[in-house]
């Protein structure tokens, strides 16, 4: 391979126009950067690189938006709390969330802990019970067949034979009548 290459650089055809060609290969503009995460919504100014790995929201990395944790922060009415107690305990927090966070509509927030902003703050991940429930739910099991089943039928009614089984003496055809009405006399007549 080599042989070829140093027989190309000889040849002053192919050389003659190396340098321009590498000039113009140094000033070719360089790749844009890659565009920026595009919000999840329209309304939101969160992306879908801002959200977490279940990983990351129980090993306690915080929001991305605000940089509150998730869990914790027991934002809660406590056992034995007064509504109006409770109430009270909140307003400041909901005040201090409202200045930082004016017109951006709701918040949310995990199992009581901080507020968190559902314009700023992108929503934490489902659990892995959770995916497996929706998974059962989106992709029922397909149900399997009931194994094939074969019923016997009477050859006379062409109903199933089941337990004990007897077609009606006049549905029976006449040689199988006359044989069935003989062991029926026969068995009346019997002795007990």
């Amino acid at each position: 391979m080599a042989r070829p290459i140093v027989a190309a650089l000889g040849d002053e055809s192919i050389a003659r126009g190396a340098r321009d060609r590498v000039r113009a290969i140094a000033n070719r503009p360089l790749a844009e950067a890659p565009p920026a995460p595009i919000p999840a919504f329209p309304d939101v100014v969160w992306t879908d690189d801002d959200r977490l790995t279940w990983e990351e929201f129980i090993g306690g990395v915080p929001c991305q938006g605000c940089g509150r944790p998730f869990l914790g922060d027991d934002k809660s009415q406590r056992d034995g709390e007064s509504w109006s107690a409770y109430r009270g305990r909140m307003e400041p927090i909901e005040a201090e969330f409202k200045s930082s966070h004016p017109d951006h509509g709701t918040r949310w927030t995990v199992g009581g802990g901080p507020l968190h902003c559902r314009r700023c703050c992108a929503p934490h991940p489902l659990s892995p019970e959770q995916i497996r429930q929706i998974s059962q739910i989106m992709n029922p099991p397909s149900p399997t067949p009931a194994p094939e089943v074969q019923v016997r039928l009477c050859k006379t009614c062409r109903k199933p034979l089941e337990g004990d089984h007897v077609c009606h003496l006049g549905a029976l055809p006449k040689d199988l009548r006359a044989v069935v009405e003989a062991v029926l006399r026969r068995e009346r007549d019997r002795p007990r």
